[in-house]
């Protein structure tokens, strides 16, 4: 069994279009640092508890993380990536609110404030 065989068994739980672009990014570093040895034995690949780093000349450049612990980063990242509520959706809320506990807003009669400028003037 080859070593991409070993870690496609161990991304199984994601979705396909997602595990291989991990399965390509961590091979890409891998190779990158020669460090493929490190994935030839399957007790390497039992599943990880706490994420293992990359570096490249002390400089972190990757992580490997168990499959868990990715789906929640992704669904973290979407939850990031959605449009935040505007104003206009909150007012909408808000007025459906007042309609269904017939609730009214007081609005006091229009009164001018002193204008210093116009006494100025006069």
């Amino acid at each position: 069994m080859t070593t991409k065989d070993l870690i496609i068994q161990t991304l199984d739980r994601l979705p396909e279009n997602l595990w291989r672009e991990v399965l390509d990014f961590i091979l890409f570093l891998l190779q990158k640092q020669s460090k493929l040895e490190v994935l030839e034995s399957s007790e390497n690949l039992e599943p990880i508890k706490k994420p293992q780093f990359i570096y490249d000349r002390d400089r972190l450049v990757g992580a490997l993380v168990n499959a868990e612990t990715f789906q929640q980063y992704l669904a973290w990242q979407q939850q990031q990536n959605e449009p935040a509520d505007n104003l206009s959706d909150r007012l909408a809320e808000l007025q459906q609110a007042c309609k269904e506990e017939n609730y009214t807003l007081e609005v006091s009669p229009r009164v001018d404030r002193p204008n210093a400028f116009l006494e100025i003037l006069e």
